[in-house]
């Protein structure tokens, strides 16, 4: 059994996910040279993009990345240096925005994907703090893979 699907969840033919949901597999028939190898974890092993963290008017805005599946649960979690607390627990939803934040404090998010039992690894965004009256939009730092490395 394969999957395979033309928008931004899936690109390519490959082996169906022990996991996955009957309408996204099929049955189709390969030379034996070019039968898929690869075996898809979209549903074993959910996991997406860095999500974009920003901060406007004193509050902390989450936007999930355009590839993210709409099928996850999505669990966002928000992390001071006291206290961590779920701020969304639900549904694919585009943009989630924490309005129970404090001025003058700095936070640290993360957004985990799951998929029924299926939990993927949670997604650190970048620190920010909150300031009075200031907007922010962290830029992370580059991959290492993207800079030479007598650069470090």
């Amino acid at each position: 059994e394969f999957i395979f699907n033309k928008g931004p969840v899936f690109s390519n033919i490959v082996l169906a996910d022990d996991n996955a949901p009957k309408q996204y597999v099929f049955t189709e028939l390969f030379k034996k040279a070019h039968k898929p190898q690869k075996k898809s974890e979209i549903f074993s092993n959910p996991s997406i993009s860095p999500p974009i963290i920003t901060v406007s008017n004193g509050e902390a805005s989450i936007t999930l990345p355009d590839d993210a599946p709409p099928f996850y649960h999505y669990t966002i979690t928000r992390y001071d240096y006291d206290t961590h607390t779920t701020i969304y627990d639900g549904e694919y939803q585009k943009t989630v925005v924490d309005k129970n934040v404090t001025p003058n404090k700095t936070y640290i998010y993360t957004v985990t994907p799951a998929y029924e039992n299926f939990k993927g690894k949670p997604i650190v965004l970048p620190k920010i703090r909150i300031d009075e009256g200031k907007n922010f939009t962290p830029t992370p730092p580059p991959a290492i893979t993207e800079k030479e490395w007598w650069d470090y």
